[in-house]
């Protein structure tokens, strides 16, 4: 391995377990958002209530599907058991569109805790319920600042969103505060200027 020729001085990682000792070389980088140069959206026009498109590449996600593919809007939208990547018709700028139009979006944990859709919610100034990430975050999203952390077995899941969808004004202000934190500390320049922080400090 490249370790076992030179030490690294510094490593990153994007999986920086909260409950992990790790050297004092070690910093969390997780991912960001770059907005796609055609992307654009209004922030006026709603067409799903709650959308969890995803494979089950993990247990809690199957759970929250099971949960609410009969409830709201969910089957009419798609988000339900079964989805298959491959067969998705939203991917893309198409895809961020869509995510634009909805009320509320769901995100839980995938392979690792980092999921794309953590960032991709708040970037198009939507409202997100997810759980905790369990890996450290710089500047991470705030409970009730910038979305809501549900418990992790899910039982307050529906109560949670039957109550947003109710608060339309609370609902909207959560997502378009967590839009200006995006904005000031998790787009893939200010991701940048972080690591270049680091690198300078260090080396």
């Amino acid at each position: 391995s490249a370790a076992s020729k030179r030490q690294f001085k510094l490593i990153f990682k994007r999986e920086f377990l909260n409950d992990f000792g790790y050297e004092n070389n070690v910093f969390p980088l997780p991912m960001a958002f770059k907005k796609p140069g055609n992307f654009e959206f209004d922030r006026q026009v709603f067409k799903y209530d709650v959308v969890f498109w995803c494979v089950e590449s993990h247990p809690i996600r199957t759970a929250a599907l099971r949960l609410i593919q009969d409830k709201f809007d969910c089957r009419d939208n798609g988000s339900v058991l079964g989805q298959k990547y491959r067969k998705y018709n939203r991917k893309g700028v198409k895809y961020l569109r869509e995510l634009a139009a909805s009320k509320i979006i769901y995100n839980f944990r995938g392979v690792g805790w980092d999921t794309l859709r953590y960032w991709e919610a708040p970037a198009v100034s939507r409202f997100m319920i997810t759980e905790q990430p369990m890996i450290r975050i710089p500047d991470n999203f705030k409970h009730e600042e910038h979305l809501i952390f549900c418990k992790e077995d899910l039982s307050d899941l529906i109560d949670i969103t039957q109550y947003y969808l109710k608060h339309d004004n609370e609902r909207e202000q959560i997502a378009a505060t967590a839009y200006e934190h995006l904005l000031k500390y998790h787009t893939h320049i200010k991701r940048a200027e972080y690591l270049l922080n680091i690198l300078n400090d260090k080396l």
